[in-house]
């Protein structure tokens, strides 16, 4: 078995961290968009309890652009903007700053989907080139967070297309593992970690680039919506929760903000349900105890949260003695994982059920409730 050329580093803050989530996927990465190879926040592309995406930087004329704004106010798309001035000599020996900048919309859609714009801010045409660097590592989510591992499975041959990129990787719970990066158009040159675009640009002109990086784990993949889709989605659910009106307009906000931040939580069940994770990025599981105080506290916002919790939870209720798991007949889980360290029993959480309190509050809810 194939041994990890190098252990990760050790993630030492992880609060100045932009994050996006829908269902099983989420991406965390720094104000400029980029995810830094060798970062210590624990960036990059997660789903199913994996990391897929590890390395995702951009620069332009081989810089990195300045920073001017970003936004994740729609949880499930991020906008980052950003500029790089150019100072530039005009024929009467004036220096005079033109800026390209750089505009990056994302969002989940089949893992990570972003559109790139470049915008030429000078009166006359410029060449410019974007170089993005990316790698794929297949860590499981405890690896990221200090785990260390005796061994681990085979990673594959990395293959390169005309626009495409893709990586692999068979863990040891036998499940394949792949990573596609596709790029529209094709760069000039691609290969394994690196695309590069040489792009002229007219004067106040601009040019539009579209990375997409795919994660498979198995049979599973993430959720095949459009921006659009993911917009009807969020304003359905929205719709179907109590409003809430005050007086006070940032407190109006944080409650507005406060109801999206639900729908941001949810992960929808094999049965068609849905359940509440505890938090990005390291609690993006179902916990019981987590999921069964937000169902009680939100029984006043929507209460099929707490429908879709009960059941879930019901569903995975302990049905032997199994001391490892601290598992007993008809007891309530604590945490459950989905990765391969999960699925390999190198960790307990298949689920783990050592949890005082989640049975008793799973009863307490179901009496609420039905």
């Amino acid at each position: 078995m194939a041994r990890r050329p190098k252990a990760p580093p050790a993630p030492l803050d992880i609060r100045d961290v932009q994050t996006i989530k829908h269902d099983r996927v989420f991406l965390c990465c720094d104000r400029y968009g980029d995810i830094p190879k060798g970062n210590t926040a624990a960036l990059g592309l997660y789903f199913m309890d994996t990391r897929f995406l590890n390395q995702f930087e951009l620069t332009v004329d081989g810089k990195q652009p300045l920073f001017l704004h970003a936004e994740a106010d729609r949880n499930y798309s991020m906008l980052i903007e950003t500029t790089l001035p150019v100072a530039l000599m005009d024929p009467t020996g004036v220096q005079r700053i033109d800026n390209v900048s750089v505009s990056r919309h994302r969002w989940l859609q089949d893992g990570l989907h972003e559109e790139i714009l470049v915008r030429n801010f000078s009166s006359a045409k410029r060449r410019v080139r974007i170089d993005m660097r990316f790698d794929a590592d297949f860590l499981d989510l405890f690896e990221v967070r200090g785990a260390t591992r005796k061994e681990c499975g085979e990673y594959l041959e990395t293959e390169v297309g005309k626009d495409v990129v893709m990586y692999g990787y068979v863990g040891l719970d036998g499940v394949k593992r792949t990573l596609e990066m596709q790029f529209d158009p094709a760069p000039k040159t691609l290969r394994a970690g690196k695309a590069s675009y040489s792009i002229k640009l007219d004067a106040q002109g601009t040019a539009k680039m579209t990375v997409r990086a795919l994660p498979v784990a198995g049979d599973r993949t993430p959720p095949a919506l459009s921006l659009d889709k993911l917009e009807r989605e969020y304003g359905t659910w929205k719709k179907s929760c109590t409003r809430f009106s005050v007086s006070h307009p940032q407190f109006q906000l944080f409650l507005n903000r406060a109801v999206l931040d639900l729908r941001m939580m949810q992960t929808a069940n094999d049965d068609g349900g849905v359940s509440i994770d505890a938090g990005v990025p390291w609690f993006s599981a179902l916990f019981g105890r987590d999921a069964l105080v937000t169902a009680y506290m939100t029984l006043g916002v929507n209460p099929d949260l707490a429908k879709g919790t009960l059941t879930r939870l019901a569903e995975l209720q302990g049905e032997k003695v199994d001391d490892t798991r601290d598992e007993e007949p008809g007891k309530i889980l604590h945490e459950l994982r989905v990765g391969e360290m999960a699925a390999n029993k190198e960790i307990p959480h298949t689920p783990y059920y050592g949890s005082i309190d989640a049975t008793p509050l799973w009863l307490i809810v179901y009496g609420y409730v039905w």
